[in-house]
């Protein structure tokens, strides 16, 4: 972003010097080149997540100044965030119905374990002495 300002500070002179210019705008191209390659890095290494999409719409709106392209990205970013949300609610309500299952199962089971007790055991514990 420095060297966009640089690059417009140069250009805006009375007299600009071409040769830094140039430079500047090698190193505006080389910086464009590598932000592509990191983003596409990052995609093929399967790191598609909402935050990634949010600053690439940021770099590819204020850098490569393609507001359409940018929104693009910044609704797929929401899109993934509200799938991302919907999938951890899903686990959310999964997990706690298996705990309750699992804490019912566990109810049965000791109800269960009751039942095959001997009847002078059931009357111990439930505090009256043998029938």
């Amino acid at each position: 972003m420095m060297q966009l300002v640089q690059f417009w500070q140069i250009l805006a002179a009375k007299r600009p010097d071409i040769t830094r210019l140039n430079m500047v705008s090698e190193r505006i191209h080389r910086q464009r080149t590598n932000a592509l390659q990191k983003f596409t890095l990052l995609l093929s290494g399967g790191s598609v997540n909402p935050v990634v999409f949010r600053y690439w719409g940021l770099f590819v709106e204020t850098v490569l100044e393609q507001p359409e392209a940018a929104e693009r990205l910044y609704d797929e970013a929401r899109l993934m965030a509200d799938t991302d949300s919907r999938r951890r609610d899903t686990a959310r309500q999964q997990a706690a119905e298996r705990d309750d299952d699992s804490d019912n199962e566990g109810d049965m089971a000791i109800q269960n374990d009751l039942l095959l007790l001997p009847a002078d055991v059931m009357h111990r514990r439930q505090g009256r002495g043998k029938p």
